[in-house]
């Protein structure tokens, strides 16, 4: 999701200002409109084993505690170590089996039974057990500090029926199961280990991953060795894996070019076009589940409460020219909180730039003369969203609205954002399973512990058919309570809808089978060198 819960700030965009870019006349075709996909390398060679792979991580990893974290440094590192039950498959448009080889689904939708495979080692080297995942799965629903057992409601419990079965009993369908067990918080864990070390255990975790825990140097990076009895052999092909960290993005890209890191994350959108045409290094452009906006604390101050002066500031807004000159094209704006992903509704469009009917807004609210109001911007994202941040100031104050915009620290940006003494924050989220569910949970309805993504926004409409749409099993009747969703939340716009953005990383031109999924992971151990 995003720094996670799922509202996250990263260094993504360019340092540029506005004024230069428009200037500067940059194209600005919407890169996620026609499809995102890898520019990859090719090779006619087999994948290759030896080597060691540097990546360019934002930030260190924050715990290998599952439950416990909501940071994409953590849980992008944690998928490489740890397996689950199920996983997304690579177009993010289903689910495939991972620890669980087969499963079989009672005719009421109560009941799931899972048939392990049998030829899973932890890296200790003891076998993997139903017992280790009827342990690791209850530990996500119910463990007192988990962050995510709102995933999980009328999960019962999972019973061990043989060293190799498990089922799991809920009190009605639920759509999402197979995905929520993807979940990186359900990774399946050595219970005898957790039990006898404790907290101790996550300072060196054992999983079933592709890769083995050697070393962390906390704030520089985490080594971790190749995994040579993974269930997936012959991979991981890498010897070694570094995660590194290095917060900057410009200094990332120029590190992969003089080869001292074989893969940057969150590549500026600015340098992707001059990045194309190096023959050193790959450009990959891939589709990614994340979501742009600004929230708003619609309970906190009067003229927040007002859906009319919500409707204005989503009006007053270009998204367009904010894709176009902000993220160089490498987007689309946006005009409802979910992704681009199962439950996102085709049919409902951004707020166009109309500033005569935002106008028409705020003379028909409580507010025609305007008011004063303050932004949160995440001081290490200062750049980019300042940037954006200031070029909403301009617009704003054509409907007399002040906008103040309050740059903090990270750790200070997010606890006032989770606080309910806060008016706005510029942030985004992101999907860590493939159903809508998660963020449907999180952003949209009050229940998913965040209070709808800190808007504090309630409709028991929506509530109610949220809920409908996880005891449904069927995908297009789904779809059809998810539009009826995100219209309404479109028309009462507890938030501005900005943007979707797709993925760009670079990698050395000699890495192969690089790909970031669409839940913004990526599988490593999938990676070679070529010659």
């Amino acid at each position: 999701m995003a720094d996670r819960a799922p509202l996250i700030h990263d260094s993504r965009f360019s340092r540029s200002q506005f004024l230069r870019l428009t200037a500067a006349g940059v194209a600005g075709a919407s890169v996620l409109g026609t499809g995102l996909s890898s520019v990859q390398a090719r090779t006619s060679e087999a994948p290759k084993r030896g080597g060691i792979l540097r990546l360019g991580q934002v930030g260190d990893v924050k715990s290998f505690d599952g439950p416990t974290i909501s940071d994409n440094n953590s849980i992008w590192t944690m998928l490489l170590i740890y397996d689950q039950l199920t996983r997304p498959s690579a177009d993010g448009l289903s689910v495939e089996p991972s620890l669980a080889k087969s499963w079989d689904i009672s005719p009421d939708g109560k009941t799931y039974t899972f048939h392990l495979r049998q030829d899973v080692k932890f890296h200790d080297g003891s076998p993997l057990t139903a017992d280790d995942v009827k342990f690791s799965v209850e530990r996500c629903v119910f463990m007192k500090n988990s962050q995510w057992s709102f995933l999980f409601p009328g999960f019962k419990s999972m019973e061990v029926v043989d060293k190799h079965t498990v089922r799991a009993h809920l009190t009605g369908p639920r759509a999402p199961f197979l995905s929520d067990l993807a979940l990186f918080g359900t990774s399946i864990l050595p219970k005898k280990l957790v039990q006898s070390q404790g907290e101790k255990f996550f300072e060196h975790p054992v999983g079933t991953g592709p890769f083995m825990f050697k070393s962390w140097a906390k704030g520089n990076q985490i080594v971790f060795t190749r995994n040579p009895h993974h269930f997936r052999s012959p991979q991981p092909y890498v010897d070694e894996f570094r995660s590194i960290v290095v917060p900057d993005p410009n200094t990332r890209v120029l590190q992969v070019q003089n080869g001292e890191l074989d893969i940057a994350l969150f590549v500026p959108p600015a340098s992707a076009g001059s990045l194309q045409n190096n023959p050193n290094v790959t450009l990959h452009l891939d589709n990614f589940f994340d979501s742009h906006f600004i929230v708003i604390q619609t309970q906190s101050k009067p003229y927040l409460r007002d859906k009319l002066v919500r409707q204005a500031m989503n009006y007053a807004i270009d998204k367009d020219a904010i894709v176009k000159h902000f993220i160089f094209g490498y987007g689309e704006a946006s005009g409802q909180a979910l992704p681009k992903m199962f439950g996102g509704s085709t049919n409902v469009h951004a707020y166009p730039y109309d500033l005569a009917k935002a106008k028409a807004l705020m003379a028909k609210s409580k507010f025609p003369n305007g008011f004063s109001t303050t932004l949160i911007v995440d001081a290490s994202t200062a750049a980019p969203d300042k940037q954006i941040a200031e070029y909403i100031q301009q617009q704003f104050k054509q409907l007399k609205i002040q906008l103040n915009i309050q740059v903090i620290d990270d750790a200070t940006a997010l606890a006032k954002t989770q606080s309910p003494n806060y008016e706005m924050s510029i942030g985004y989220m992101t999907s860590d399973i493939i159903d809508p569910d998660e963020l449907m949970s999180f952003a949209v309805v009050p229940h998913g512990g965040t209070n709808a993504i800190w808007t504090y926004y309630q409709n028991p409409l929506i509530d109610k058919l949220a809920s409908q749409a996880a005891s449904i099993l069927d995908h297009q009747q789904r779809q059809r309570i998810y539009d009826q969703i995100n219209t309404i939340h479109h028309d009462d716009a507890p938030m501005i809808f900005l943007y979707r953005q797709g993925s760009l990383s670079l990698t050395s031109s000699k890495l192969q089978g690089f790909k970031v999924l669409p839940t913004g992971n990526y599988r490593l151990e999938q990676c070679w060198f070529s010659s």
